[in-house]
């Protein structure tokens, strides 16, 4: 069995795989750096800085029990071998991929879990990263290039499984044509976003007939909801990966590097219309869990100089919008443990992000019931989302359990992570959105005044029809709640235009409602027909596309007008920007000359707490560049309507 180490491999003989017991390790001993068996004195493997090289699964008794704080164990699990009785009680130890009748596995990526939850006394505090190593040192590195099409979600699973794959031994490039490996994780919402996809799939199938050696892999939402079933459409594609599955991937690599041919099972791992979590999602069961606290940060990878970073409370949705493929893509909602998110944020700010959006489908939805949800341990495990009734009593449990919900949250983190000077979240949905939150928020001065929520529609009709579960009056009563919380809030929605049986004074109501709502701006879509939908079944697509086109076109005007009118009103103030980029910009005179002689000049980007974008000239002597990450006090002279304009307030400039 091969140990990868930077710099080398930790060898151990065939004989010595032989005295391993049925749990892949000789009772009360342990690895030692030569290869050879030491006993156990503190259960401590070999170590290499922050690096732990262990052997093979242990039992509650062994390695993992000895494993330190904060510390990074990486185990090789290629050649290693289990043998599985068939009573219940050996059954219950592992993991479920390993469940079945006697025979012996191969232990896959999806097995970590069994390090970090399994019968082992590890605890969620400990924050210990445990890693597969996937065939270390049977053959180079292959490269990775990985796109990502899609909201923040889709972003936060693309760093998790970058993450996941670097800590492997897999290198990444930028490169689609240099690369080996080629992933795309992909967006259902609207066809648009397939068909880039599919774009790209079918140009890499012309380049495998052309003789190129590529594994492609599709994973996401487009792969969750075509199912198996693109794999006969783009026989190109290697293996297909959902959003609930994406701590399969490197097993998934693994099958298909091997070059022969791979049954389809071992092909796909996709949730399907029944989830793999339970109720009480126990730990060793939930291997997305295992991947979001095994996070391995990459601050040149992150947004904004590794200064800024994604944090999931809740995955899936409940909601079940007409028009929405999002519940069938990423299952039920599930509220991860309260601690889970806290650590995480922390380990976040240890490594210098000062920005931390949360996100969840319907983040202000997030609730959990201590003492409900544990794992043989007894620690807090993930839970399935409570149904609507739980969010109007909030904070509160019909047996008496604590609750723990989305003010709490948003309290306990901005109060036990002070250095962490920005924290956002998205998305949130109007119903059941309480005061409680507003308040948290006006009297956190690090949670940024800013909010998504969408309206949808002006009408309460089309609202039905969407089953979005509000209507009007129950927005503008929202809205009307946030101004009075937060008078400077930011506020931005979504609207669809088009949705089937819209007439036009429906359509009106919409453009009424842009009108009324000083929003900063809307993200306005034509409706999409999504396959397997509500409204595709029940109703007809009657819109012409001439008809949504000048709509939308319409709405998007009334929307730059408001705005205009909302960045307006910012300037003249001293707004504290967040720099996130830096771009050349021409000098150019009033009315657009351009003034080549001046030459090009640094323009820096970056945005205000409520979320609005703002530009602003670097200072003469310093490096654009190195502002970026900084939170710098600029003051506003001039906007746009979806832009403000300003320069430095000082000079002086921290990080």
């Amino acid at each position: 069995m091969r140990f990868r180490q930077l710099g080398g491999f930790f060898t151990h003989s065939q004989s010595d795989r032989n005295r391993l017991g049925r749990h892949g390790k000789k009772s009360g001993s342990g690895w030692g750096p030569s290869g050879d068996l030491h006993p156990l004195a503190g259960r401590h493997a070999a170590q290499d800085g922050r690096q732990q090289h262990c052997g093979a699964a242990s039992d509650r008794d062994g390695i993992v029990g000895g494993m330190k704080h904060g510390t990074n164990y990486v185990i090789d699990m290629e050649l290693v071998r289990h043998r599985l009785g068939t009573s219940k009680k050996q059954r219950s130890t592992f993991p479920s991929a390993w469940h079945g009748s006697s025979r012996t596995v191969r232990p896959t990526a999806s097995d970590v879990t069994f390090f970090m939850a399994g019968p082992q006394k590890l605890r969620y505090d400990w924050r210990v990263m445990v890693e597969l190593t996937i065939n270390a040192g049977s053959r180079s590195s292959p490269r990775v290039y990985l796109e990502t099409f899609g909201c923040q979600m889709n972003e936060l699973d693309s760093e998790l499984v970058r993450g996941h794959l670097s800590a492997l031994g897999y290198r990444f490039t930028p490169d689609p044509g240099q690369a080996e490996i080629l992933l795309y994780n992909t967006c259902s919402v609207r066809q648009q976003a397939e068909n880039k996809a599919l774009s790209r799939l079918g140009l890499l199938g012309r380049e495998k007939d052309d003789g190129r050696e590529l594994v492609i892999g599709v994973l996401g939402c487009m792969a969750e909801r075509e199912g198996a079933g693109l794999l006969n459409r783009m026989p190109q594609i290697d293996f297909l990966c959902g959003p609930g599955e994406l701590d399969r991937v490197p097993m998934l690599i693994d099958n298909a590097l091997r070059n022969e041919v791979v049954a389809r099972d071992d092909r796909v791992a996709l949730q399907g219309t029944r989830s793999r979590r339970t109720a009480t999602l126990a730990a060793a069961e939930d291997d997305l869990e295992s991947l979001d606290l095994s996070r391995a940060f990459d601050p040149q990878a992150a947004a904004a100089g590794g200064r800024s970073a994604y944090v999931r409370i809740t995955r899936g949705c409940n909601k079940f919008c007409t028009y929405c493929v999002v519940p069938q893509t990423r299952g039920a909602e599930v509220h991860r443990p309260p601690d889970a998110i806290v650590d995480e944020c922390r380990t976040l700010a240890e490594q210098g992000v000062i920005e931390i959006t949360l996100l969840g489908q319907t983040v202000n939805h997030y609730r959990y019931v201590h003492g409900t949800a544990l794992d043989a341990g007894g620690r807090e495990v993930p839970q399935v989302g409570p149904g609507t009734a739980a969010f109007r009593n909030a904070g509160k449990d019909p047996k008496g359990r604590s609750v723990t919900t989305f003010a709490d949250l948003l309290q306990r983190i901005h109060d036990e992570v002070p250095s962490v000077q920005r924290l956002r979240f998205v998305t949130s949905y109007p119903r059941d959105f309480g005061d409680d939150i507003l308040e948290v928020m006006a009297a956190s001065p690090r949670i940024c005044p800013y909010l998504h929520v969408p309206l949808q529609s002006g009408s309460d009709r089309i609202l039905k029809l969407m089953n979005r579960g509000y209507d009007v009056a129950t927005y503008l009563d929202f809205i009307e709640r946030v101004f009075d919380h937060l008078p400077h809030a930011a506020v931005a929605g979504d609207l669809i235009v088009g949705f089937p049986t819209e007439t036009e004074e429906e359509f009106q109501e919409t453009c009424d409602m842009v009108r009324r709502i000083p929003f900063k701006n809307n993200f306005v879509f034509t409706y999409s027909p999504r396959p397997g939908t509500p409204a595709i079944k029940r109703l007809e697509d009657d819109i012409p596309g001439p008809v949504k086109r000048r709509r939308i076109n319409e709405l998007l005007a009334i929307q730059g007008e408001v705005s205009a009118e909302v960045h307006r009103s910012f300037e003249g103030t001293v707004q504290e920007v967040f720099v996130e980029r830096v771009s050349p910009l021409e000098q150019r005179r009033p009315g657009g000359v351009e003034l080549g002689w001046e030459g090009p000049s640094m323009q820096l980007s970056g945005r205000t707490p409520g979320d609005l974008i703002t530009v602003f000239q670097a200072p003469k002597g310093v490096e654009a560049a190195s502002l970026i990450g900084q939170i710098l006090p600029v003051h506003i002279h001039g906007s746009a309507p979806r832009l403000l304009m300003g320069g430095l307030q000082r000079a002086e400039m921290g990080p």
